[in-house]
């Protein structure tokens, strides 16, 4: 097994943190995307206007905001129909190459 390289390729620079579960192709969740900008929870919409032009967090502590936010919630209803519960979103890096919008 060849050991992960620390040196990201060419021209890609740090976009900003996802929050979200990935396993593979088919089974992934952006709590970002299905919670704070299509959920019903206006706790959680709130955090749209934190996020870059990468429609990411710029900083940890924002998703670590976003977490304590959503575990209250689930905390209040576990049942909430709009916060997926069969996986926990984790803070995730995303890399690639910078557009302009």
């Amino acid at each position: 097994m060849r050991p992960l390289s620390t040196t990201l390729p060419a021209g890609f620079v740090f976009l900003g943190f996802e929050f979200a579960y990935y396993e593979s192709e088919r089974s992934a969740f952006s709590s970002l995307y299905h919670e704070v900008f299509w959920g019903s929870e206006p706790a959680m919409h709130r955090f749209a206007k934190q996020l870059n032009a990468h429609l990411l967090c710029d900083s940890f502590a924002d998703v670590a905001e976003i977490e304590v936010v959503r575990s209250l919630l689930l905390a209040k209803n576990p049942e909430l129909p709009t916060l997926e519960t069969a996986c926990m979103p984790r803070a995730m890096a995303i890399y690639g190459r910078p557009r302009s919008f």
